[in-house]
């Protein structure tokens, strides 16, 4: 009976909408807060109640809640008032201390903002009020992007997506397999990245808590004045290197302040309206209405009022310049130089080749500047031994036991070339070896506040110098060579200030204090003298104060920036971090050759009074968190499946805290086809709890001759069958994750699965010509159903990513590997179509048992080569399963998921070998262009050789082996400023003929075609729940 095709296709689909289900919730989640992998059951959560605000936090960061709920009442209004927008919900924010991580972030979707205690230090950043300024900024994100919204919160973002698939198929099958895969996205916030940065950081007049900073003005100016200032569509989104990246932020700000300084600070308020307009996509039509000139034309009038301000600077500096000689030529981050006790090499942190701030350790011969890589991954600067056999640093590497990630100390043994850990869950920082080398001094932070204590050689913690519980911060603390003073830089509010105290920690008091910035402090000669980096002329400089004589000499005189000053111990030569055009260098300067002009000493500025001073903390009352749940969020699909058109919708939904999730999908087309899928997540204890369910609905009709059934005597006639497939799964399964936060280059992840699914067919037969005894042509005969497939499987799945972190690191990943392993035990019944006959009461068949392991494994091996960003992906891919089974069973080897040469049903069986080799090459690495609402990133082409086969026989040969040969470009790219637009087209050619053999068809190789628009590449591993 050919009415039986169907099964396998009906399957294929049901992959196909997980795929695609898992596809979009990945880019619902990740604006919608499901950002850690780690579930943390034991924080214990508490509420503050406020009037606009609750603030949420867990035990050890009650200090900064107590702080944030105070501060976010007070700003409120200023910042609802200047976008006229007041929320018409209470916002939630939630405060984290489980990482020594400092950021924030904000779901304005979902009313929600979430931030980390930890104050920022960071050499691209000033020092300000973090909670004051990172609360104010998530707010103002909060306020300008819902100001801007054009639908309501409920509904984020409609979606367009079509699904194509192959010609050949087996004939016992409904469709292809799918070789055409698009999601795009409708916005409901359109906003480019630098007004959005902008006007977070230009908050409200009367706030300030984010100033135009000298680092700011310092990144801004050698930008100007070099090659690196961003284009205004360079502008409008991310998707850079770190140091251009922060650009955004910077230009943005500058570019905001401009409008709201020339044109009136009412016109911020105006573009976020002027966005809210349903069909306006293009920020420069809002400019142009607002503003009343285009976005360029108002670009262009920013950078010549910039041009004209730098250029006056770097005139005035370069007079009198004293800067030394640049001792690095590589990466964009290169600081803090230490001399080693002999004088005769500088250790330093360099991202030397990595695109971010990724440091590693640098020890570099100073005669003959000869550099060696000791160590990666550093947080914090090297601190020699006294005998300059060892280095100690900090790093936050590998998670702890309940997923944080937190500084502690390594010891690196010049000798040995052997790294040690020293400390585990310390969250120490900034270490430093005493004179005599018997104990090690570090900074501790807890709860957005920094202590100091000593630790042995060892990594022992011996006692706490200090106790604050008030926000104190410490940075960068230096022992005076006797070994009886400390020198530190401190902040309390307002900006850093230099202070000394006793070795035990007693008689602490402020050195160098006043408006400015003063950091970076560092010993001189025998102790009488401190250098210290300080932007009192507006330009970072490098400073030595005399503490007997009490006088103020300039020692460095640059356009940029210095920093991070390291005296020789001869005392003849200084080594420091300077900030270029090229990012931060290390330069040496002979202190001969500096500047040595005597400036006034600041007055002591009393604290009161200087702008942000240190904050009291309130104790208000608070109770314990009540689990709340976010709205739920609907976004509209529309979908060209088959060439069918189908509507339907994604359903969202997620706890405060990320405890519990619940997504769902369903589209529906003519006929009432329709595919549905559904997912909940319990995230409350360590290991995630899942569910997921699938059910899928699809209408065939065939025609055939046979017979029916008169007084029990058979009449053969023509026959229109209309049958309906449901297929019903149901997954269960626990989930344990190892992950960086927001990382998509490293992810690990252990499941145990119970599938359960059942297949099912509805038949009714209806004539295609006069019948006796049933009437005319179309008269109905009947009807029936049947389970033809149920199936039992215990999966156990390994997922295993970690890759180079690099900004083309998803387009193009060239170091690390992908493994992906499965383990399914499985309990199948399947119907024997030999079996089924037709009687007069209807239809009865028999099933047989598919009881089999098997196993599937994918790894790729990603490798650089040597000359630009070439790379080399080795792939090897094998299953086996370990019976014979029904070809109903047997693993594919073809289309995108192996061989791309040949079809998906072409290659079966139930082992499957697969090797491949790809290069992967820059066609453009930097476009940097915009065309309408599309930004284009980069383009990377690819070829690619692969062999590979599918067999039943025990053991393996080559014959049969087929061989395909292909390339493939892929597009990086955004939409509306923020919306990854990942485009991949695959070309490939069979190498081989492929005879028919039973229900596989024929195939000649040849060319085949692959496109993809979604908001990643998709791996070629498979789709998740792939191989059964």
């Amino acid at each position: 009976m050919t009415f039986l095709h169907g099964p396998k296709g009906m399957r294929l689909q049901m992959r196909v909408l997980i795929a695609y289900a898992l596809l979009c919730l990945g880019a619902i989640m990740a604006s919608s807060g499901l950002t850690s992998a780690y579930n943390h059951p034991e924080l214990k959560w508490r509420t503050i109640e406020g009037e606009h605000f609750r603030v949420h936090y867990h035990q050890g960061a009650e200090r900064t809640a107590q702080l944030a709920s105070q501060i976010a009442e007070e700003i409120y209004e200023p910042i609802t008032s200047l976008y006229d927008y007041p929320l018409p919900d209470v916002v939630d924010l939630v405060i984290y201390d489980t990482d020594d991580y400092s950021n924030g972030m904000t779901y304005y979707y979902e009313n929600k903002i979430a931030i980390w205690a930890s104050q920022m230090d960071w050499e691209l950043r000033g020092t300000h009020n973090w909670l004051r300024n990172v609360i104010t900024h998530e707010f103002t994100h909060m306020v300008s992007l819902q100001a801007a919204r054009k639908f309501p919160r409920w509904l984020p973002a409609f979606y367009l997506q079509h699904v194509g698939y192959e010609e050949e198929k087996r004939p016992d099958v409904i469709t292809g397999y799918p070789n055409v895969l698009i999601s795009y996205p409708l916005p409901g916030t359109v906003v480019p990245l630098w007004f959005a940065e902008g006007v977070a950081q230009y908050q409200a007049p009367a706030l300030e808590y984010e100033t135009w900073d000298t680092h700011r003005d310092m990144l801004l100016r050698m930008a100007v004045l070099g090659e690196r200032f961003l284009g205004y569509d360079e502008m409008g989104g991310f998707g850079k290197d770190g140091l251009d990246s922060e650009l955004v932020y910077n230009q943005g700000y500058s570019l905001t302040s401009f409008i709201a300084e020339r044109y009136g600070s009412e016109k911020l308020e105006d573009l976020c309206k002027a966005m809210r307009t349903p069909w306006r996509y293009d920020f420069g039509s809002a400019v142009k209405r607002v503003i009343g000139k285009s976005e360029n034309e108002l670009y262009e009038e920013w950078h010549a009022h910039l041009l004209e301000r730098y250029r006056r600077q770097q005139g005035a500096v370069e007079v009198n310049l004293a800067a030394g000689r640049k001792l690095t030529h590589e990466g964009w981050m290169n600081i803090h130089p230490a001399w080693s006790p002999d004088g005769t090499k500088l250790a330093y942190l360099s991202n030397k080749g990595s695109d971010y701030q990724i440091m590693s350790l640098y020890v570099m011969d100073v005669e003959t500047e000869q550099v060696e890589n000791m160590a990666g991954g550093l947080r914090s600067a090297a601190s020699w031994s006294p005998d300059g056999k060892k280095l100690v640093y900090s790093k936050r590497v590998a998670p702890n036991k309940y997923g944080s990630h937190v500084n502690d100390i390594y010891l690196y043994d010049l000798e040995t070339e052997k790294e040690k850990r020293l400390t585990h869950d310390l969250r120490a920082a900034e270490p430093r070896w005493s004179p005599d080398g018997q104990s090690i001094l570090v900074v501790l932070n807890d709860d957005g506040t920094h202590n100091l204590a000593l630790l042995d050689a060892e990594g022992q913690l011996v006692r706490a110098l200090t106790d604050n519980a008030d926000g104190t911060q410490y940075y960068r603390p230096r022992w005076s060579s006797s070994g009886e003073d400390i020198l530190v830089c401190t902040y309390r509010g307002g900006s850093r200030d230099i202070g000394i105290m006793k070795a035990d920690g007693t008689g602490f008091r402020l050195l160098i204090r006043g408006l400015e910035d003063e950091r970076d402090p560092c010993w001189v000669a025998e102790g009488q003298t401190v250098c210290f980096a300080c932007d009192r002329s507006g330009i970072f400089n490098l400073y030595a104060y005399n503490m007997d004589a009490g006088g103020l000499v300039q020692v460095t005189n640059v356009v940029g920036g210095a920093f991070n000053p390291s005296i020789s111990p001869d005392g003849e030569t200084m080594a420091y971090s300077g900030f270029c055009e090229d990012g931060y260098q290390i330069h040496l300067l002979p202190l001969e050759e500096a500047l040595g002009q005597p400036v006034d000493i600041p007055p002591i500025v009393d604290l009161d009074h200087n702008p942000g001073h240190e904050e009291k903390t309130p104790n208000i009352q608070s109770r314990p968190y009540k689990s709340i749940f976010t709205k739920t969020f609907f976004l509209p699909r529309f979908v060209v499946d088959d060439r069918k058109f189908k509507a339907g919708l994604y359903l969202s939904s997620m706890e405060l805290l990320n405890k519990q999730s619940v997504f769902a999908t369903v589209v529906a087309g003519k006929g009432v086809d329709f595919d549905l899928y559904a997912q909940y997540e319990n995230r409350m204890f360590a290991p995630t709890l899942f569910f997921e369910a699938f059910r899928l609905r699809k209408h065939v009709q065939d025609r055939i001759r046979g017979p029916v059934y008169i007084s029990g005597v058979p009449y053969d006639t023509r026959l229109r069958l209309d049958l309906r497939y449901d297929l019903t799964e149901f997954d269960l399964g626990i989930r344990y994750a190892w992950s960086e936060p927001f990382s998509v280059t490293y992810q690990k992840e252990l499941s145990l699965t119970y599938i359960f699914s059942k297949y099912d067919v509805y038949l009714e037969i209806w004539t295609r010509e006069a019948v006796p005894g049933y009437g005319p042509e179309g008269s109905f005969i009947g009807k029936d159903s049947w389970t033809y497939f149920r199936g039992h499987d215990l999966s156990l799945r390994w997922d295993y990513k970690s890759i180079s972190r690099a900004l083309d690191a998803e387009i193009n990943p060239r170091g690390g590997r992908e493994i992906h392993a499965r383990y399914d035990r499985m309990f199948n019944k399947l119907i024997n179509p030999n079996t089924l006959r037709e009687t007069e009461y209807g239809f009865v068949t028999a099933y047989y048992k598919n009881y089999y392991d098997q196993l599937l494994l994918d790894w790729k091996e990603y490798k650089a080569l040597p000359w630009g960003r070439h790379s080399l992906v080795l792939r090897l891919k094998g299953g086996v399963i370990d019976q014979a089974v029904d070809d109903f069973f047997y693993l594919q080897l073809g289309s995108q998921e192996g061989l791309r040469g040949y079809s998906y049903y072409s290659i079966e069986g139930r082992r499957i070998a697969l090797g491949s080799m790809t290069y992967r090459f820059p066609i453009l690495k930097d476009i940097r262009r915009q065309l309408f609402h599309v930004y284009f990133s980069k383009l990377y082409g690819s070829v690619f050789f692969e062999a590979g086969k599918a067999w039943n026989d025990d053991t393996f040969n080559l014959d049969g082996l087929k061989r395909d040969v292909g390339g493939e470009l892929r597009l990086d790219a955004f939409s509306y400023y923020a919306f990854p637009t990942k485009i991949s087209f695959q070309v490939a050619y069979g190498l081989d003929k492929i005879a028919a053999i039973q229900n596989r068809p024929a195939e000649k190789g040849g060319w085949r075609f692959y496109f993809n628009l979604l908001f990643t590449f998709i791996s070629s591993n498979g789709y998740r729940g792939g191989g059964r």
